[in-house]
């Protein structure tokens, strides 16, 4: 391979990750799969934009300029095989801020945002910050994986204090890429009964299998309501850089949030971030990335080999996009019953030395299941699996 997928990061006690891996793991010097950011360098691209910015000593207000969109509009014909108007295009502060901000502008209090679950919490998490409600639309589980229930969508989308559709997609944690199917049975309810739709689409680039990410607002029928959010954030691993996009094609619903966005007080773009889009967003980011996806597809075959062992404590979903890995654990404790929650904690921490996300952050009744994060070195994700092989052979 050209670009380093091998080399570890430095992480200090300021990095969010670093700062809540439990002690006994880092003692070991083992990495943490919590949380879902890369554990290796940002794409040279990138980090040579950035420094060119940087040597030219300013880092002033900066605009979305022809550059900026063009960039954009280039990649997404590039990657997701859609053309969109430079116009569509709204900067905004970071993918939450996006969502944020479209829920002070959409749902008054008491009312509610929908969300597919088990989901990412950082959704419910911004709507109850603002006096928001939200409702769960559970996803149906099969052997094969999740499936959208739209039965009970429908019915919470009649309900006219839901106003709000929260899509992830690819899904996290779950890792479910939505068809355009579903897409688009999502974009006829969303029309039948004016309910407006954020897709949340930063793990869009990372997919596996021939699988690709449908933009949302390709459908036709979710254009007078749907909105997309992008960001180099997830692709790219830019997490901390608190910037993300959104694509809106109705111009009526852009005019709203953009006077929204103005009323927040957006500002500029930050200048490291405008770097890091031509850094990313270009040849060389196209290779970065293509490279990417052969690595994480490694450690994914890896994690999956081992879930065929006989008497793997786990059943591991289909990833078909993202980079986390959604597993459910079948260990029998002591006394004969499952374990969940603190006890699975404890176990997979103090036992075999992993630090996963705990199901119950995604959604309650979750207790028994976890997210475990692809984006590792194949040294770390090496390790992690055969500690996992060993317990295979125990009997509990």
């Amino acid at each position: 391979m050209q670009f380093d997928f091998h080399t570890s990061v430095g992480r200090g006690p300021e990095n969010l990750k670093q700062r809540y891996t439990p002690p006994c793991i880092v003692q070991k010097g083992y990495a943490s799969f919590a949380g879902a950011e890369m554990d290796f360098p940002i794409a040279p691209s990138i980090m040579e934009e950035m420094k060119k910015t940087l040597e030219n000593g300013l880092l002033g207000y900066t605009l979305a300029d022809e550059a900026y969109l063009k960039r954009i509009g280039m990649w997404r014909e590039r990657e997701r095989g859609m053309r969109i108007q430079p116009e569509w295009i709204v900067p905004m502060f970071g993918t939450i801020y996006s969502v944020a901000s479209l829920i002070r502008l959409i749902c008054a209090p008491k009312e509610a945002i929908i969300t597919l679950t088990p989901v990412y919490y950082r959704y419910e998490q911004a709507a109850a910050r603002q006096g928001r409600k939200t409702v769960h639309c559970p996803l149906q589980e099969t052997s094969w994986g999740y499936s959208i229930d739209f039965e009970r969508l429908e019915y919470l989308m009649k309900e006219p204090a839901n106003k709000l559709l929260v899509l992830c997609n690819p899904h996290n944690p779950v890792g479910k890429v939505f068809s355009e199917e579903d897409l688009r049975r999502v974009a006829k309810l969303s029309e039948r009964y004016a309910v407006y739709v954020i897709s949340d689409e930063i793990f869009a680039e990372i997919t596996f299998d021939g699988k690709k990410t449908v933009p949302y607002i390709s459908i036709e029928e979710g254009r007078r309501y749907g909105m997309s959010v992008i960001s180099l954030g997830k692709a790219f691993n830019l997490t901390g850089v608190n910037h993300a996009n959104l694509i809106i094609p109705d111009k009526v619903l852009r005019e709203r949030v953009l006077r929204k966005r103005d009323a927040d007080h957006f500002g500029s773009i930050d200048p490291l971030f405008y770097a890091a889009v031509k850094g990313a967003y270009s040849e060389a980011g196209a290779r970065w990335l293509q490279e990417l996806r052969i690595h994480l597809d490694g450690n994914r075959r890896m994690l999956m080999e081992l879930a065929g062992i006989p008497g793997c404590p786990f059943t591991l979903f289909p990833v078909e996009g993202t980079f986390v890995a959604w597993m459910k654990w079948r260990i029998q404790g002591p006394s004969g019953g499952m374990l969940v929650k603190e006890a699975l904690r404890d176990y997979l921490v103090n036992e075999l030395y992993l630090d996963l996300e705990p199901g119950e952050e995604y959604g309650e009744g979750f207790g028994a299941y976890t997210r475990m994060n692809l984006a590792a070195t194949s040294e770390q994700f090496e390790q992690a699996c055969g500690r996992i092989r060993k317990s295979c052979k125990t009997e509990f």
